[in-house]
C-alpha cells in the first residue's frame, strides 16, 4: 500500500490541494500587505493634521516668549545692568515689572550678561534645577545673532526639559552698539498634553529637535523617535524606541524645534487584525471547497492516464513476449516509478523513431521550396533571354554596317559586352534551376581542382592563404568539366568575401558516403532525387571566415539571398551551385557558426566510367554562309524580327509564322521551298515541341532546330526523335548559323 502514494491517483491531487491552499496563503498575505499599506498611509495623514495643528499652537507661543525677550532686551535698567551703572536691586525690580503680565511656572531664570560672557545680573524666578547655561557657551563660540533672538535646543535638567531665549542689547534702538545679551530660561511642561495625547490616542508626543540629542514628552527628558531623514514627511519605521509604527515630525516655524507625532503599528492596523480574524475560517472552508474540486477534477485526469498507462504497459509486455501486465496497484508503482515516468519512456521509441522521419520531411520542405524557386528563376532567365538576344543581335546588325573604328562601334561593343554579361548572369539563374546546356563525361576531380587553382591565385585577394589536401585513388564523377570549375569558383569567392582581413582557404577532396552527413548543418537535395549509389566524391571547401548564424545558413541557397551591400553580389553563386550540383545527382551539406568560419562538403556520386581528357572532346565546326528558305516560328515579335535579319544577311530566304497553327499550314503549301524549320519551344496554343512532333511525323527528312532559353535537356526529355538539334538563347549569328549547318548536314547533337 505504501507505493501506491507513488502514483498519479494520490500525488496529483495532493498537488492540487497543496497549490490551492499555497493561493490561499499567497492572497491572504499579499492583501495584508496591501491593505497595511493603506492604514500606514492613513494613519500618515492623519498624524500630519495633528502635527500641523500642534505645530501652529505651539508657534504662537514662540512668538510671545520672543516679543517677551525682547521687551526685557530694550528696558534701560537692563542696558545700565551690563555698563555698570544700575545697581541689582532696581535691574531685578525693572525685570519683575517686565514680566509681570507673563509670569507663569515655567519661567526659571533671567541673566544679563556683556559680550564676554560675564553675568552682570542673575535673577531666579522658580524651584528646580537648573541646566548648563546653553547661550553662554555659544557667546563664547561667536554662535549667538548680534542681531535676532535666538533660541536653544533642549536642555536636560535633571531629567526635565529646559529651554532658553536670547536676545542681543543694544546702546540705542535700532541694533547700534551691541553691549550684551539677555538670556531667559523656560521649562518645557505639557499644557494641554493629555488632550493632544486623547487626540492620537496611544501613540506618542515627542518635543525636540532633529540634528540635537534631547527630546522630551511634555514631562521630562526620554528617548528620541527613530533616524528622521527629513521634517514634515510620513516615516514607517519597523524599529524605535517604543517599537514599530508611522511618524511625522512637524517643523515649528521661526524655531529649530520640531513635534513628533507616533502612532503603533498595533492602533494603525488593528481594524486589518481584526477583519484577518473573522475571514481566515471563511479563507479556510473556501480553501477547503477548493481541495475538494480540485481533487474531484485531478482524479478525473489521472484516471485517464492511469488508464493510458495501463494499456501502455499491456502493449509494451506482448510486446516482448511476456503476458499482459494486470491492472492491480503494482502496476501504478513498478519499479518504483509512477505513471508519468513509465509514460515517457514509453514514448522515447517513438520519438527515435519520429526524429528520423521529421529530419526527412525538413530535407524534403527544403528541397522543395527551392525547385518552386528554380522553377520561377527558369521561367524568368527563358524570358530574359529572349530580350537579351534581341539587344545583343541588333546590337551586333548595327556594328556590320559602321566603321569598325567608329564611336558608334565602341558603343556598339559596350552593349554587346553588357548583353554578354547579363547572359551570364541567366546562365547562373538557369544553373540554379538545373536548366543550362550540358555535356557531362567522366571526370577526374582532382585535375579540375587542379587546373583552377592558378585561377583561384589570380582571383583571390593576396590575403587569402590557399590549402590543398587532395585524396587518393577518386573514383570518377559524371559531369560537365565547366560544372566542376563553377562549383568550385563560386565556393572559393562566396569564402574569400567572408574573409575580408585575410585568412585560410581549404580545399579538401576524399571519398566519402552520405551516411556520414551530419546533423548539425544544412543539406539540400533535388525534389524527387533518387539516390542510387551512397559512395560518393566529396568535395570539401573551408574557410576561416566570419561565418553564419543559423537563421541565414536556412537561406543561403536562395537566388538573389545575399549578406553582401548593394552592388556586391547578385546572390546567385551559392543558388547556382545549388543547382549544378542537384543536376549532377549529388547534395551540398554546409555547417557555419558566427566567428567560427563556413565549410561546404559537396557529394557528387561516382560514375563507373573511365575518365577522359580534354582531347577527346567533339570538336566545333566554323560557321559558314547558308542558303535556302527557313521556315522561322517565333511568337515574340523582337525575336523572330532579328532572327530573320541575321538569316537574310548571312544567305537565307526567310518565311515568317508567329504560331504552330499556321507555320503547319504554311508547311502543307510551301513544302518543297523549304530546306530546314527554326521554332521556338515556348509558344502559346502548340507548343514547339509538339509542332516539331507533327513535322518529324509528316516529313521526317526535314531538319528541325528548337530554340529556347532552357537547356536541351528538357528539350531532349520530351522529344521523340533522335536527331533534335537545339539553339540556347541568347544566340548570336555564329550559333545560328552553326546549329542549322549541324541540322542540314546531319550532324548528331551532343547529348548530355
Amino acid at each position: 500500500m505504501a507505493r501506491r502514494w507513488l502514483s498519479l491517483d494520490i500525488k496529483f491531487p495532493g498537488l492540487m490541494t497543496g497549490i490551492a491552499l499555497l493561493v490561499g496563503v499567497i492572497f491572504m498575505w499579499s492583501a495584508r500587505g496591501e491593505f497595511a499599506g493603506i492604514l500606514r498611509e492613513a494613519s500618515g495623514t492623519r498624524l500630519a493634521s495633528s502635527g500641523t495643528m500642534l505645530a501652529n499652537a505651539v508657534q504662537a507661543g514662540v512668538v510671545s516668549a520672543r516679543s517677551e525677550v525682547l521687551q526685557l532686551a530694550a528696558l534701560p535698567e537692563v542696558r545700565y545692568a551690563i555698563t555698570g551703572r544700575e545697581d541689582s536691586t532696581r535691574v531685578a525690580r525693572a525685570i519683575r515689572a517686565g514680566l509681570a503680565t507673563r509670569a507663569d511656572s515655567t519661567l526659571v531664570r533671567v541673566l544679563v550678561v556683556d559680550t564676554a560672557a560675564r553675568v552682570r545680573h542673575a535673577l531666579q524666578l522658580g524651584e528646580g534645577d537648573l541646566a548648563p547655561s546653553w547661550a553662554l557657551e555659544a557667546l563664547r563660540r561667536g554662535e549667538l545673532s548680534p542681531v535676532n533672538p535666538t533660541f536653544s535646543p533642549l536642555l536636560n535638567a535633571n531629567g526635565r526639559p529646559q529651554a532658553e531665549y536670547v536676545a542681543p542689547v543694544h546702546s540705542a534702538p535700532g541694533g547700534e552698539s551691541l553691549l550684551g545679551y539677555i538670556i531667559i530660561t523656560r521649562a518645557i511642561r505639557g499644557q494641554g498634553a493629555d488632550q493632544i495625547r486623547q487626540l492620537i490616542g496611544n501613540g506618542t508626543l515627542l518635543f525636540g529637535q532633529i540634528d540635537a540629542g534631547i527630546w522630551t514628552d511634555l514631562d521630562s527628558v526620554v528617548d528620541g523617535p527613530p533616524p528622521i531623514a527629513r521634517a514634515d514627511s510620513i516615516l514607517t519605521f519597523a524599529e524605535s524606541p517604543r517599537g514599530p509604527g508611522v511618524g511625522i515630525a512637524t517643523s515649528i516655524r521661526g524655531t529649530p524645534w520640531v513635534i513628533w507625532l507616533q502612532v503603533p503599528d498595533s492602533t494603525v492596523l488593528a481594524p486589518l487584525n481584526g477583519f484577518q480574524r473573522r475571514m481566515t475560517p471563511i479563507l479556510l472552508v473556501v480553501v477547503a471547497v477548493g481541495a475538494v474540486l480540485a481533487w474531484s477534477i485531478s482524479r478525473r485526469i489521472t484516471g485517464r492516464i492511469t488508464a493510458l498507462t495501463a494499456r501502455v504497459d499491456e502493449m509494451s509486455a506482448d510486446a516482448r513476449g511476456h503476458e499482459p501486465a494486470p491492472t492491480s496497484p503494482r502496476l501504478f508503482a513498478r519499479d518504483g516509478r509512477d505513471e508519468v515516468d513509465r509514460l515517457e519512456s514509453a514514448f522515447v521509441l517513438m520519438a527515435e523513431r519520429t526524429q528520423h522521419q521529421q529530419q526527412l520531411e525538413a530535407e524534403l520542405q527544403q528541397a522543395q521550396k527551392l525547385e518552386a524557386v528554380g522553377r520561377l528563376a527558369g521561367g524568368i532567365a527563358h524570358d530574359f533571354n529572349n530580350v537579351l538576344t534581341v539587344v545583343g543581335n541588333f546590337a551586333e546588325i548595327i556594328q556590320q554596317d559602321v566603321a569598325p573604328d567608329s564611336a558608334t562601334s565602341r558603343d556598339l561593343d559596350q552593349i554587346r559586352q553588357a548583353t554578354n554579361r547579363a547572359s551570364r548572369l541567366t546562365r547562373q539563374l538557369l544553373a540554379f534551376s538545373r536548366r543550362q546546356i550540358l555535356q557531362p563525361q567522366p571526370l577526374d576531380v582532382n585535375e579540375r581542382v587542379q587546373s583552377v587553382t592558378g585561377l583561384l591565385e589570380r582571383l583571390l585577394p593576396a590575403h587569402v592563404n590557399i590549402s590543398m589536401e587532395l585524396g587518393e585513388e577518386l573514383s570518377a564523377v559524371m559531369a560537365d568539366p565547366v560544372q566542376i570549375e563553377q562549383v568550385l569558383l563560386n565556393l572559393a569567392v562566396n569564402a574569400s568575401d567572408a574573409m575580408p582581413n585575410g585568412g585560410r582557404l581549404t580545399i579538401r577532396t576524399l571519398m566519402a558516403d552520405l551516411d556520414d552527413l551530419p546533423s548539425d548543418g544544412v543539406t539540400t537535395a533535388a525534389t524527387g532525387q533518387q539516390i542510387v549509389s551512397r559512395r560518393h566524391v566529396c568535395l570539401v571547401v573551408k574557410d576561416s571566415g566570419v561565418g553564419m548564424d543559423r537563421d541565414t545558413l536556412q537561406r543561403v541557397f536562395e537566388p538573389f539571398f545575399t549578406t553582401k551591400p548593394m552592388g556586391k553580389g547578385t546572390g546567385l553563386g551559392l543558388a547556382s551551385v545549388h543547382g549544378t550540383v542537384a543536376q549532377l545527382g549529388g547534395r551540398v551539406w554546409v555547417y557555419s557558426e558566427p566567428g567560427k568560419g563556413t565549410t561546404f562538403k559537396v557529394f557528387l556520386p561516382q560514375a563507373d566510367e573511365r575518365v577522359v581528357g580534354a582531347d577527346l572532346l567533339p570538336a566545333s565546326h566554323a560557321p559558314a554562309r547558308g542558303s535556302g528558305t527557313v521556315l522561322l516560328v517565333e511568337d515574340e515579335p523582337g525575336t523572330r524580327e532579328v532572327t530573320r535579319r541575321l538569316l537574310e544577311r548571312h544567305g537565307y530566304d526567310v518565311i515568317e509564322a508567329n504560331t504552330a497553327d499556321a507555320a503547319l499550314d504554311l508547311l502543307a503549301s510551301q513544302r518543297q521551298q523549304m530546306c530546314a524549320v527554326l521554332t521556338d519551344v515556348m509558344m502559346p496554343g502548340m507548343n514547339g515541341m509538339a509542332f516539331a512532333r507533327h513535322v518529324w511525323e509528316r516529313w521526317p527528312e526535314l531538319p528541325v532546330v528548337l530554340m529556347s532559353g532552357y537547356s536541351d535537356t528538357e528539350v531532349l526529355d520530351e522529344a521523340d526523335a533522335p536527331h533534335v538539334h537545339f539553339l540556347e538563347k541568347p544566340f548570336t549569328s555564329a550559333t545560328l548559323l552553326q546549329a542549322l549547318a549541324d541540322a542540314r548536314s546531319g550532324i548528331e547533337p551532343l547529348r548530355p
